[in-house]
């Protein structure tokens, strides 16, 4: 059977502080959990695109090893000048 507040009941001024001292204990908690979740989701993003951009490096990488000898000297004029 859950608990009823009553509009009858006057509540004294200890039980009253202690309850908003335990609302303000979860409502800490809540942000420090709600905190905790975005670094972690900041952090799983950073090691993705960490992980992207090594991938991409390699295809480059790749790329260029797939290049005839032609096609590579001709490649380096173009960026020399």
């Amino acid at each position: 059977m859950a608990k009823e507040d009553s509009l009858l009941v006057v509540k004294d001024k200890d039980a009253t502080k202690l309850e908003l001292q335990v609302e303000l204990v979860k409502y800490v908690a809540g942000v420090k959990i709600a905190e905790d979740v975005a670094r972690k989701e900041t952090a799983d993003k950073k090691r993705e695109l960490e992980l992207l951009m090594t991938a991409l490096a390699d295809k480059k990488v790749d790329a260029i090893k797939n290049m005839t000898e032609e096609e590579i000297r001709k490649k380096i004029e173009q960026l020399q000048g």
